[in-house]
């Protein structure tokens, strides 16, 4: 579906919208568009759903008939997830059942927040990181850039 909003439009009476949202949404899959009759109703229920930093976004169109009064003519219900492949290995790391294992990243973000604990400064941590991390960091430097973004994120 195509739509056209402008910025003074809002979704709630307190959350004006900073872009068109109809930038977020594409038409249905294989969908060339869809010829409208003047009159006819088309009604789009959006659910916006804040995961970490970012919205999903799921969206229901109806098009009423324009021939039959009170019956609907199309029906799509379209999100995000419907044009993103995920590959079998990250659908099953989502599964309630699946026993997940640090990766090495997943390490080394686990450390750095185990040393903020409130003794040690931005330095003292990457000075440490990078001595258990010598790979990852080839100096307390670089250590001290990754810490600190850590701790822009998690300390208060």
């Amino acid at each position: 579906m195509r739509a056209s909003l402008r910025r003074s439009q809002s979704l709630s009476p307190d959350e004006p919208i900073a872009t068109p949202i109809a930038e977020r949404f594409s038409e249905p899959s294989g969908s060339t568009g869809l010829p409208l009759a003047a009159g006819q109703n088309v009604c789009v229920q959006l659910e916006a759903k804040l995961m970490e930093k970012d919205y999903f976004w799921r969206w229901t169109t109806q098009i009423a008939s324009s021939e039959r009064s009170g019956e609907i003519a199309t029906r799509f219900e379209q999100s995000q997830l419907q044009g993103t492949i995920l590959s079998p290995a990250k659908l099953r790391k989502l599964g309630s059942d699946y026993v997940p294992r640090l990766s090495e990243a997943g390490i080394v973000h686990r450390r750095a927040l185990e040393l903020m604990e409130g003794r040690a400064s931005l330095e003292e941590i990457a000075r440490q990181l990078a001595i258990e991390f010598p790979a990852r960091f080839s100096h307390w430097h670089k250590a001290l850039s990754y810490a600190g973004a850590l701790s822009q994120d998690y300390s208060r």
